[in-house]
């Protein structure tokens, strides 16, 4: 039995973005104003600010639902194609960060002390996971808001769908 549609208030889907919005230069603020200024040559800067960073992921992935969301409530198909294209983007740039992230974090290891050296080692394996399933999480929600888009795009061109077999019997 086909699922009936859902009665979505026509001021929810603004509602969505506006909260996305706020919660994105929230978070935004937060971080540029611990990492300024930024000392890209310092593996110790990009460490912290790549850590840092990753523990604001929670509300980051919240606002990006609500973006998600919002386009997909609204129906505002470029909206799903080009936050598409911007997770798969960002999904390849979540891996090479990840891999920066671990190179740098074994250049700061050596610079601590012993002591400090161990209880480091913790958290800069949480901020690499957290990296990692970011990346992997990033590109399915890519894959799925472009293929929304274009699927939903598609159908209200009209295009038909691709029937591949025949309804004539012994064709």
């Amino acid at each position: 039995m086909p699922e009936a549609p859902i009665a979505v208030p026509r001021k929810l889907p603004a509602l969505l973005y506006l909260g996305a919005a706020f919660v994105l230069i929230d978070q935004a603020t937060i971080v540029l104003a611990t990492a300024f200024p930024a000392v890209l040559e310092s593996p110790q800067w990009r460490f912290g600010a790549v850590g840092l960073t990753a523990g604001r992921f929670s509300p980051l992935l919240l606002a990006d639902l609500m973006l998600v969301s919002a386009a997909m409530l609204a129906g505002h198909l470029r909206a799903l194609r080009v936050l598409g294209a911007i997770h798969l983007v960002l999904s390849l740039l979540l891996l090479g960060l990840t891999a920066n992230f671990a190179l740098d974090a074994i250049q700061v290891r050596r610079t601590l002390p012993v002591r400090s050296q161990q209880s480091m080692v913790p958290a800069a394996i949480r901020a690499a996971m957290l990296l990692l399933v970011l990346a992997i999480g990033t590109a399915w929600i890519g894959v799925r808001a472009w293929g929304a888009g274009k699927w939903t795009v598609a159908s209200e061109r009209g295009a038909r769908p691709l029937v591949v077999g025949s309804d004539r019997e012994g064709a």
